[in-house]
């Protein structure tokens, strides 16, 4: 399995965090007695991938490497256990296998399937101006969609991070999905471990619904595989700059067309509207306006018919009376250039070309199996009192599926939800029968017989149960995330101890206007307005013990609307690091040590940067100091810019190859620009920090006035930070090229923002990464300017030092340095 793309490619992805201490891997190195390691295949968001050889059966293999940081967290292990346990099920064609996971004192990692080919996130960017056309993606389409219904449907799987750079492609012309269930699982445990609170996955290619943590569903791969089909057909997901989140959750989709014409895409036919239709019911914000199975979306494709959504009925976006406008003619269909690629790699490698299809005359979908229930005869038994939950299961028949209760029914106090979730607190103790009955979108029908014991809860003496139980108590902080005028807010409130289950109220203070609390917890609307305060919450457990709390919450406004002045007379930007200032573009301002003045929580993005070249249209010309790929170890100048660096960056990455005097043209820019918006009041500028602030921000562990370095006095670094570790012996970066000895931080070129952990005032890379411009002359020249903080080339412990004094002339560009915006008031001090 060859799932991430290989060094070579310049990958922008993250990389994990928690680099490794142990010393670098090394080809022919046997790894957990088992496997000898090949080559290193790449790096993606949630691991390092390897080739390995399986000395004991003479096969290649694909081992990901479990992140650092959950190789010691046994719960983050266990999640992981039981979902290779499920990708082990899994045997479609289609399908990279998953064979096991293994481990040792220092290392653990994920035995897949080895695969001889590439991603389709390069293939796309070879074919004739960058994107697929639709009679090329076809073929690939009708071997991938029977893939996604065998896992959805036959094995009640959902894959959670379903993009481009999944799904893979043979040299025998079979597309493979890789990361079945595993990718999404490293990212919730690693978000658990370094952001919790947050949700993991892609978010140009997340549903509203796994933005919003909501139950896993085969309808968020449905989304996905829109935006997915988007991408390739386009170049660029329907969302891929500025504030994604927000846009999936509001925005609607642009039309492909529309996308292509923005990107210039140019020499390319129009994508019929039968596509356009298809992918955009895909991409529908609410799960029942999407196609019930991929099936169903590659049928729409093939046919021309207008496509059937999961709430029953036909796309009510489609026009009447164009049922076949935008038919592909069945004599055209062809893998084209893709295919052709993959002829003649196989044939250059002397191999045979496999090709699969459907037998003649059948139609994607056609091919269903009986519908049946996939549930033991007597479910796992509960306790009368106790909460119950139990998810029901169905194979076979057309998706999607509706569950009911027949017969006698079910016990007193549980219920059957439509989707086959039998959950709720059974009252009483006693023997039951109760038949599940499920139907699916074609009227097929399904019945099954199945018990539930219910026993009575443990008998103890009421002393014994004083003595034993522990006492109720919050778990929920008092002061909840902020939330978003306008944007849809979930939280599920958190308490434990005493007598389960609990009931929730809302005291004499409700919540904000548009957001409410269920009897179970959740708070969750969609806020009204902006809201600043407190509201009470009361919790009960069963047996009468009651808790009350009051609860702090911010409700924010838009981040394109107007930050509010305390008052006309003495303009001011509050801000906090649970509640930052927000600005026009969406960075975001926190207080870091020095008084009035806010610091970007960000070095700036490429995204925020090529705002700024967009609407100033400044003289970027000239050319920028970087290093050559097998060139000398040093830095040389290059025809190279910020847009185009000499690695792959994404809009998330800080934006380098800029000079000092670029910085402070940004700034300008967006002080005029918010000064007259009224995003920030008079008085208030954007600068580059002063070298004094930068140090007051560092707040780095370990670091006080006498210490060598910010993590202390030894060396090398023992906290999370971008710098030159072993990562950067990747043959991009040349041979000779030094780097810290002991140390791994597993980004070989700039990481994008927050990758990394926040210091103690919320700020990320405000150590490594990029060397980040100040405003501060240094005595050695008027026009040189001080450069504080490292950068991912760096490795010389004299220029990691704090008390180094490291400049660069103000007009030069370089790879190796970006810049961080504060926010401060106009003082006669200022600079």
């Amino acid at each position: 399995m060859d799932s991430t793309p290989t060094p070579s490619s310049h990958d922008g992805a993250a990389h994990p965090p928690g680099g490794r201490t142990v010393a670098p891997l090394r080809e022919g190195q046997m790894l957990f007695g088992r496997y000898r390691l090949v080559r290193e295949l790449g790096r993606g968001g949630m691991g390092v991938v390897l080739r390995a050889t399986d000395t004991e059966l003479g096969v290649d293999m694909a081992l990901k490497l479990v992140p650092d940081l959950l190789i010691h967290d046994e719960d983050a292990l266990q999640d992981l256990r039981e979902e290779v346990l499920r990708g082990m099920v899994l045997t479609h064609p289609g399908i990279v296998r998953t064979h096991g996971l293994v481990r040792d004192e220092s290392m653990a990692a994920i035995v897949m399937e080895y695969v001889d080919g590439g991603t389709f996130h390069d293939l796309r960017k070879l074919q004739p101006g960058g994107c697929f056309e639709p009679a090329e993606l076809l073929p690939w389409l009708e071997q991938l969609c029977p893939a996604l219904d065998y896992a959805h449907f036959e094995i009640q799987l959902a894959h959670r991070d379903l993009k481009p750079r999944n799904l893979m492609y043979t040299h025998t012309g079979r597309i493979k999905v890789a990361d079945f269930g595993i990718s999404s699982n490293l990212g919730d445990s690693m978000t658990r471990v370094t952001s919790p609170g947050l949700s993991s996955g892609t978010p140009s290619y997340m549903s509203p619904q796994q933005i919003m943590g909501e139950r896993p569903s085969h309808l968020d791969d449905i989304y996905a595989l829109g935006a997915t089909l988007f991408e390739l057909l386009t170049g660029k997901p329907p969302f891929y700059q500025g504030d994604i989140l927000y846009q999936v959750l509001e925005k609607e989709a642009p039309g492909m067309n529309e996308m292509r014409a923005k990107l210039g895409v140019s020499g390319t036919a129009e994508i019929p509207g039968t596509w356009e239709r298809a992918v955009a019911a895909c991409l529908a914000k609410s799960p029942d306006r999407r196609p019930p199975s991929a099936s169903h979306v590659v049928e729409a494709l093939a046919t021309g018919e207008v496509i059937v959504t999961s709430g029953g009925g036909k796309d009510p976006d489609a026009p009447a009376g164009e049922k076949h406008r935008g038919r592909l003619p069945k004599k055209k269909r062809g893998a084209g250039w893709a295919l052709a690629a993959v002829l003649a790699v196989a044939a250059a490698a002397g191999g045979t070309l496999l090709v699969s299809s459907r037998p003649h005359g059948t139609k994607a979908g056609q091919e269903t199996h009986p519908l049946l229930i996939r549930m033991p005869d007597a479910l796992p038994p509960a306790v009368a009192g106790s909460a119950y939950s139990h998810q029901a299961e169905a194979g076979g028949g057309s998706p999607p599926y509706r569950w009911t209760a027949d017969g006698d029914g079910l016990p007193d106090g549980l219920e059957l939800d439509g989707d086959g979730r039998l959950h709720g607190t059974p009252q009483s103790a006693a023997e039951y029968q109760m038949d599940f009955v499920v139907s699916d979108s074609a009227s097929g029908r399904s019945t099954k017989r199945v018990s539930l014991s219910v026993t009575p809860p443990p008998v103890t003496s009421r002393r014994a149960e004083e003595t034993s139980a522990p006492p109720l108590r919050w778990i929920t902080p008092a002061e909840l995330p902020s939330g978003m005028v306008g944007v849809p807010y979930r939280l599920v409130l958190e308490v434990e101890g005493g007598a389960p289950p609990y009931s929730w109220e809302s005291g004499s203070a409700s919540p904000p206007a548009g957001i409410s609390l269920g009897e179970d917890g959740t708070l969750s609307g969609t806020p009204e307005q902006e809201f600043s305060g407190g509201f009470k919450v009361r919790v009960k457990d069963r047996d009468g013990t009651e808790l009350e709390r009051v609860l702090g919450l911010s409700i924010l406004p838009r981040p394109e609307a107007a930050a509010a002045a305390e008052d006309d007379s003495k303009p001011a930007v509050k801000a906090s690091r649970s509640k930052p200032f927000v600005n026009s573009i969406g960075m975001r301002f926190v207080p870091a040590g020095s008084e009035g003045v806010l610091f970007s929580v960000h070095l700036t993005r490429v995204g925020d940067f090529r705002k700024f070249a967009d609407e100033a249209a400044p003289d970027m010309s000239g050319q920028v100091v970087a290093i050559e790929k097998g060139g000398p170890a040093k830095y040389k100048r290059m025809p190279l810019d910020w847009t185009n660096p000499g690695f792959a960056q994404t809009d998330e990455h800080p934006v380098c190859a800029v000079s000092w005097q670029d910085s402070v043209k940004f700034c300008d820019w967006l002080t005029n620009r918010e000064l007259q918006d009224g995003t920030i009041p008079a008085g208030f500028r954007y600068r580059l920090p002063l070298d004094k602030e930068w140090r007051k921000a560092l707040a780095a562990p370990g670091a006080n006035p006498s210490s060598r370095y910010p993590w202390g006095d030894g060396s090398p670094p023992n906290f999370q930070c971008n710098l030159a570790g072993a990562e950067i012996r990747n043959g991009e970066i040349p041979e000779q090229w030094k780097f810290i000895e002991g140390f791994r931080d597993n980004a070989p070129f700039p990481s994008p923002v927050g990758h990394f952990p926040a210091n103690r005032y919320g700020l990320h890379d405000i150590y490594g990464n990029l060397w980040q411009f100040c405003m501060d002359a240094t005595d050695s020249a008027a026009d040189k300017r001080l450069l504080r903080g490292g950068s991912w080339l760096t490795f010389d412990p004299d220029e990691l030092a704090l008390a180094a004094s490291f400049d660069r002339l103000s007009a030069v560009r370089c790879v190796d340095a970006g810049f961080r915006c504060v926010l401060a008031p106009n003082r006669p001090d200022s600079p």
